[in-house]
């Protein structure tokens, strides 16, 4: 958990390394993302991984009722 709050703010002055825009093509269509677009999908991920991690660790522990 610790980790995780703290990766998210300390990744914040890494996204200034990154290009203001960076063009993508997927398929035909492009789609242009931004150094937050980059920002927040590193955010969802941390986060999600930190939520799945917990939760597995509730439901599949010795240490909680669901065991």
């Amino acid at each position: 958990m610790i980790s995780t709050v703290l990766m998210t703010i300390f990744i914040i002055p890494a996204i200034y390394i990154l290009p203001l825009e960076i063009n993508m093509k997927f398929g035909g269509a492009s789609y242009v993302a931004t150094q937050w677009h980059l920002y927040s999908c590193v955010m969802m991920g941390l986060w999600s991984g930190m939520i799945i991690g917990g939760s597995t660790e509730y439901y599949t522990s010795n240490s909680y009722k669901p065991v």
